[in-house]
């Protein structure tokens, strides 16, 4: 088998490995929240410019569908 075919190969099932994961977890995400306590999102973080700047970005994200979200740096 040729170099190219296998990493093709290996490429499309690791593509499709990814896939099924993401969708797997995503499955529960349309059932609403009973209590607050389950809405709430702790997000801890370092105080690196990357690592604070992509926090607040989800911080941000997750409280406009909803979840109340408590950043704390580590």
């Amino acid at each position: 088998m040729s170099k190219i075919l296998r990493y093709s190969i290996l490429f499309m099932l690791t593509s499709v490995c990814l896939t099924t994961g993401l969708l797997s977890g995503c499955a529960g995400a349309g059932t609403p929240a009973s209590t607050e306590k389950e809405k709430t999102i702790r997000i801890p973080y370092v105080q690196w410019a990357c690592a604070e700047a992509e926090s607040h970005i989800a911080q941000v994200i997750l409280e406009d569908m909803g979840y109340n979200v408590e950043l704390s740096t580590v």
